[in-house]
């Protein structure tokens, strides 16, 4: 997980002052706390707080430059060695194994229809120095965020809402009270809304572009997802099983194979982690998996169902993290406090007590599959 800002403006005093980028990166710095990077011109900057995943050596580090190119980047491109062999045989040369140095010559070479080719999760800025460009995109699902902001001649965005006030001043940060009926209906803050006016969120699966020439954005989406199913027989169903099956298997296996630091699971127990464990078992020699265990609510604890999956296995090391009322009521508004607008799922406070306890900087988990695989009666 890293953490990305940038501004760019109409006046160059807007972003004169160096304290107030530093306190905007400090602020993302728990996203990325191996090292951070700033480019700046006049009227624009770029930012990244990085927690380093793939080649951790220094030349890797943010913001990525290459001639009048510049990228800053949240994420992970999971296919980035088959891109890199593709753009390699075309020419194109690398002074890093990182998989931003793949994304950035990708869409210098190919322009931003390159991230069609995006195995990944992401959220990045690319300025295309050359046209004068900036491109902002967020990946299919919209698993890493983007706030931007746009008004009165100024363009900022970040990673998180406190990074975004940092850049652009509390006194920019108006009060929008029209997501409140969203919000009280799915418990959370659906994107593009947000909880201040000329903010917003970047769609999952959009694009926005900034042309400095005329200073006007477009957003517009490059991925929608289709939005029906077709009955299939049962010799097709065997067909679409076996699919879905190989495709899990392979995205499990390239997230393990693409990180250069350890890789851990989370496994509730419930369908969607507990098919990431296995499938991980099969690919990787050892697998760490990560249980949260409530002894003070039996009712609630489902760390048995996790020992089940557990026991299929030989090279599954099981780490369960007890949880307990004093332990959580201790950290409950350090956790609150990281999340920058309201969210009412309340198993976020255990699950980010269980990440406050892992040694690993990388996870696999299960998140909607278990809707999407009927694990729960409604």
């Amino acid at each position: 997980m890293c953490g990305i800002l940038g501004m760019f403006t109409r006046n160059p005093r807007d972003i004169s002052n160096p304290e107030m980028t530093e306190v905007a990166l400090g602020r993302l710095r728990h996203r990325g706390p191996d090292v951070s990077g700033l480019w700046q011109e006049p009227s624009r900057l770029l930012g990244q707080t990085r927690l380093s995943i793939i080649d951790l050596d220094a030349r890797a580090d943010p913001p990525m430059r290459n001639g009048a190119h510049v990228l800053v980047f949240n994420g992970e491109v999971y296919n980035y060695q088959c891109l890199r062999k593709a753009l390699t045989e075309k020419g194109c040369q690398f002074n890093t194994s990182s998989d931003t140095e793949v994304l950035l010559n990708g869409l210098i070479d190919q322009d931003i229809g390159f991230i069609d080719r995006v195995e990944g999760m992401f959220a990045f800025a690319w300025w295309d120095g050359q046209k004068q460009i900036l491109h902002l995109a967020r990946d299919r699902f919209g698993e890493k965020p983007l706030y931007w902001f746009f008004h009165r001649g100024v363009l900022a965005f970040a990673s998180e809402l406190p990074a975004l006030e940092a850049l652009i001043g509390s006194a920019r940060m108006e009060s929008e009270r029209g997501f409140l009926p969203q919000y009280l209906a799915y418990s959370y803050i659906p994107a593009p809304a947000t909880p201040y006016k000329h903010i917003q969120q970047l769609m999952p699966g959009h694009r926005l572009v900034l042309n400095m020439a005329d200073w006007e954005i477009t957003t517009l989406a490059w991925y929608e997802l289709q939005d029906h199913v077709q009955p299939v027989d049962a010799a097709e169903y065997k067909i679409c099983r076996e699919e879905v099956r190989n495709r899990l298997r392979e995205s499990v296996r390239q997230r393990y194979e693409a990180a250069d630091v350890p890789v851990a699971t989370f496994l509730s127990g419930g369908v969607d982690s507990s098919i990431i464990t296995l499938l991980a078992s099969e690919i990787a020699p050892k697998v760490k998996a990560y249980s949260v265990s409530f002894p003070e609510d039996p009712m609630f604890d489902e760390v048995t169902y996790a020992r089940d999956v557990v026991a299929r296995r030989d090279n599954i090391e099981h780490c369960v993290v007890e949880v307990r009322q004093g332990e959580l009521l201790e950290n409950v508004q350090a956790i609150l406090a990281k999340l920058g607008e309201p969210y009412a799922d309340s198993s976020l406070i255990p699950t980010a007590y269980m990440c406050s306890q892992v040694e690993e900087k990388v996870a696999l988990a299960g998140d909607a599959a278990d809707e999407l695989f009927c694990g729960y009666a409604w």
